[in-house]
């Protein structure tokens, strides 16, 4: 995989990851740069959709009416668990607290880069092959 490719993944996987994180205060504004993102993971994905559906149901997720805590933040990082499986990340501890470091622009662990780089490396080629017609099946808001 290419250090470019691999560095707009992580990008992509840090708005995701923001708006998982923001999740849990509200509803989070569906934004352009989080479409880009969600669609530029799953252009590189495994071509299953259904996780990246639900992520952007979940962050809209209007507040409960009866006033209980909403389940809006945890149903998202779900979400973006599946997103990063789909894109050869497996969601592991220190893969999410990498990620989260990544993002809050605190050095994560050089072990836990190590482990999220050859991760994404191993995963480059075998997402090349997936089938694009499933992209097609209907406008979802996010692609």
């Amino acid at each position: 995989m290419s250090k470019v490719r691999e560095q707009l993944l992580w990008k992509a996987l840090c708005a995701v990851d923001e708006a998982a994180e923001e999740a849990d205060a509200g509803p989070v504004r569906p934004t352009f740069a989080l479409r880009f993102a969600l669609a530029y993971l799953y252009a590189c994905g495994s071509g299953e959709r259904w996780m990246y559906d639900a992520f952007w149901r979940e962050i809209q997720a209007p507040p409960l009416p009866d006033g209980k805590p909403s389940p809006r933040g945890t149903m998202a990082r779900s979400g973006l668990q599946g997103i990063m499986r789909s894109v050869g990340i497996t969601p592991t501890n220190e893969s999410l607290a990498a990620l989260t470091a990544r993002r809050r622009r605190i050095a994560p662990d050089a072990i836990a880069r190590r482990h999220l780089a050859r991760q994404l490396r191993e995963a480059g080629d075998a997402q090349t092959a997936r089938i694009e017609d499933k992209a097609r099946d209907k406008d979802c808001g996010w692609l």
